[in-house]
Order: structure tokens, then C-alpha cells, then sequence
């Protein structure tokens, strides 16, 4: 049993990852095999203990927000879901972490990425559960299709710009990126 877990040689997905490759691509999340043992290996170094220790701060200011949030909740007896602000606190760590960026999604009521990625996977989920749209030749015919592409085109773009301005502005001078003597993510993946 190890050997077939622990090997990539025998990772498949199920059908249901296809419908986030257009968003997310075929990185790590959802390649297989050879591809998939090549990406991890690129990977696995900005996994260290040391440089993951090096976001602490990040999650620490995230988390304090998120409780703040949570306070105006406590001792009222009402329930409350708490999913909105556990995939926000998620959004705004990764977002600073791994890109460099802030995207203040705790703060923010309206962000058009953050309100993007949250259509996208609503969308996603509703293509999951209705069978007929699983084909993409129909799929495209669907209403849904429209917002799911506008949502593509947003996330996409935002990520595009992001890359380009670490890659333009790196040229210049790489201490420029680092806040208390750390590298995001993308700068690793950069170098």
C-alpha cells in the first residue's frame, strides 16, 4: 500500500478536477505522474521549515483580524456561518504569502477577485452536480458558462498583473521584496 501512495507514478485525479484546470491550471493541485513528480520537486524547497517559519508574522496579523471579526459573534447565542470568514482569513494569508500581495478580502465587502473566486467555485459546484453540463461543448452553451468565463478573465488577469509586476520590479533590486527578511512565494518560485 505505501508503495502505491507514496508513488506519483499511479495519481489520478477524479473527473471532477477537470472543471478547475482553466482556472488553476496543471501545477501541483492537479497534474499526475512525471509532471506532478517534476512540480513537487521544484516546490518542495520553498516548503522549509525556515522560510515557512518566516510567515508567522502574516499569520498572526490575518488571524487577529479574523478573530476580531469573530468577537462581534461571541456570547450572542446565534448562530453564524463561519465559512465566509474562514475562507477569507485563507484568501488574505495565501494572497500575501504566496504572491506578495494584499488583497484585504477580511476588510473589503466588495472586491471584484475576491467576490470572483468566490462565483468561480460556486459555479464550478453547480457544473459538478448537474451531470448535463459535465461535457464542455454544452457547457459552453450555458448562461452559467458566461459568468463562469467573465470570473476566468478576472482572476486570470489579476494573477498575470501580479507575476508581472514582481518580474519588472525584481530587475530593479530583490531587497525591495523583502519584509522582514522574507521572499514571497512567487519571488522563490521567481528566483
Amino acid at each position: 500500500v505505501e508503495k502505491v501512495i507514496s508513488g506519483s507514478k499511479n495519481l489520478e485525479k477524479s473527473p471532477g478536477y477537470e472543471f478547475l484546470k482553466p482556472w488553476l491550471g496543471d501545477g501541483l493541485l492537479l497534474s499526475k505522474g512525471a509532471k506532478w513528480h517534476k512540480h513537487r520537486k521544484i516546490i518542495t524547497p520553498t516548503f522549509h521549515y525556515g522560510i515557512l517559519e518566516s510567515f508567522c508574522d502574516i499569520f498572526a496579523e490575518k488571524s487577529k483580524i479574523l478573530i476580531d471579526k469573530l468577537d462581534v459573534h461571541c456570547g450572542t447565542g446565534v448562530p453564524f456561518n463561519i465559512y465566509t470568514y474562514i475562507t477569507r482569513v485563507t484568501l488574505d494569508i495565501i494572497c500575501e504569502a504566496a504572491m506578495g500581495t494584499t488583497v484585504n478580502a477580511q476588510e473589503k465587502v466588495n472586491s471584484e477577485y475576491v467576490d470572483s473566486i468566490y462565483l468561480i467555485a460556486e459555479l464550478i459546484m453547480r457544473r459538478l452536480f448537474r451531470p448535463w453540463l459535465h461535457p464542455t461543448f454544452i457547457y459552453k452553451w450555458s448562461s452559467d458558462y458566461r459568468r463562469y468565463d467573465d470570473c476566468l478573465k478576472k482572476l486570470h488577469g489579476y494573477t498575470r498583473d501580479v507575476i508581472e509586476k514582481r518580474r519588472t520590479s525584481r530587475m530593479g533590486n530583490l531587497q525591495n521584496f523583502r519584509r522582514n527578511n522574507r521572499l514571497a512565494f512567487l519571488d522563490l518560485l521567481l528566483e
